[in-house]
């Protein structure tokens, strides 16, 4: 049934004439689907702006309902036409068209959903941004910056910057040192980030702890380690632990690390009121900093 020539322009009269193959091949295979998909297709980055179920939906939409509407009217169309015509190379060639658009609409669903996936990580990741401290991290949120008093607030914020940048790969630590316990769980949050550590200026007492945590760890020249035997009173600590024990456990950890036992045992059976310097040859033969450039 053709449509009063006052709603022909009407959009329900298209798509209802378009579903049941009304329209010329040329504006139902061409225009209607292969345009539209297309379309649909160059827009997709400009939804992924909209909130997570909002384009979740659309993505929905453009591959299910839609698409059987195209595909469907574009058929019809065909048939009618091109049949009737006689027609058969153009009839294959819509064909081929249709099949052509139901191979694009599926890679689009495909990548919707993924970027459905992506979209709600992201959006997780700034809330916990918004509502959980973080540390400073590179504009690439590829490097992350520890600096100040080594602390259980540090390694908190360091936990929350890790879940909310997963690209992060370094770590650059500048600190006088801080706490012993704060320093060893920061160290293993770096380690089981695998995440490299690097110094540009200074790294002092607790804060090498840290730096030993990191993958691959480099030190700028002028930048400087500086190791002694660690404190472990009321301050760092809690009440009767047992130091001899705790010393032997951040050995280990060292040792793991690729450091050398004799450096190591240099470390530790030193004294606590002076600051060893060691320079950069002595520190990459022990293991401590790694070859490469920083």
């Amino acid at each position: 049934m053709t449509p009063p020539s006052n709603q022909r322009g009407v959009p329900g009269w298209f798509i209802v004439n378009h579903w049941r193959g009304m329209h010329r091949p040329w504006i139902a295979v061409l225009v209607t689907t292969l345009g539209l998909r297309l379309l649909v297709f160059y827009s997709q980055p400009l939804l992924k702006e909209l909130p997570t179920g909002v384009f979740a939906v659309a993505c929905v939409f453009a591959g299910g309902p839609f698409l059987v509407w195209q595909i469907v009217g574009a058929l019809r169309s065909a048939r009618r036409y091109l049949l009737s015509a006689a027609d058969i190379v153009a009839l294959w060639a819509s064909y081929f068209v249709v099949l052509v658009v139901f191979v694009l609409a599926v890679v689009q669903s495909i990548d919707g959903y993924f970027a459905v996936l992506r979209h709600g990580d992201e959006q997780s990741r700034l809330a916990l941004r918004a509502d959980k401290p973080t540390l400073p991290v590179s504009e690439d949120g590829m490097v992350v910056y520890l600096s100040g008093e080594m602390n259980f607030a540090m390694n908190s914020a360091l936990i929350n910057t890790l879940a909310a940048y997963p690209g992060i790969e370094r770590a650059m630590l500048a600190s006088e040192g801080g706490l012993v316990f704060a320093a060893r769980a920061i160290a293993l949050n770096i380690s089981r980030q695998r995440i490299d550590t690097h110094v540009d200026e200074i790294c002092n007492s607790a804060c090498t702890i840290a730096f030993i945590g990191g993958q691959r760890r480099t030190l700028a020249a002028g930048g400087k380690l500086g190791f002694h035997r660690y404190r472990m009173g009321i301050s760092n600590s809690p009440v009767n632990i047992d130091i001899d024990m705790e010393l032997e456990k951040e050995r280990r950890f060292f040792e793991r690390q690729g450091v050398s036992a004799d450096f190591v045992a240099r470390v530790f059976d030193a004294g606590h009121d002076a600051i060893w310097y060691p320079g950069p040859d002595e520190l990459a033969a022990a293991g401590v900093i790694t070859t490469g450039t920083p």
